[in-house]
């Protein structure tokens, strides 16, 4: 965000005239269908996880697939949250 400011008060220093901006769409038909498939693989992995690898002691297993699949969903639950905070 801070960029973005700092290139805005360049181009009004400049003189520069920027067109509209368009923002990235967020919610296009690919990434609702990623979202589609990963929300649920992600949910399977979770499970396959508690139910299956950890109960038989695989722990570094459970561990990986715990550290992936939250780091996927959090960084794509942060960037649809920040989307949706810049379009208000």
């Amino acid at each position: 965000m801070e960029k973005k400011i700092q290139l805005e008060k360049i181009y009004e220093i400049l003189e520069i005239e920027i067109e509209n901006e368009k923002l990235a769409k967020q919610w296009n038909w690919k990434k609702i269908l990623v979202r589609l498939i990963t929300y649920p693989l992600s949910l399977f992995l979770l499970a396959m996880c508690f139910f299956a690898a950890i109960p038989q002691g695989k722990y570094l297993l459970a561990l990986g697939i715990l550290t992936i699949v939250g780091f996927y969903m959090y960084s794509d639950l942060k960037i649809i949250l920040e989307k949706k905070k810049n379009y208000r």
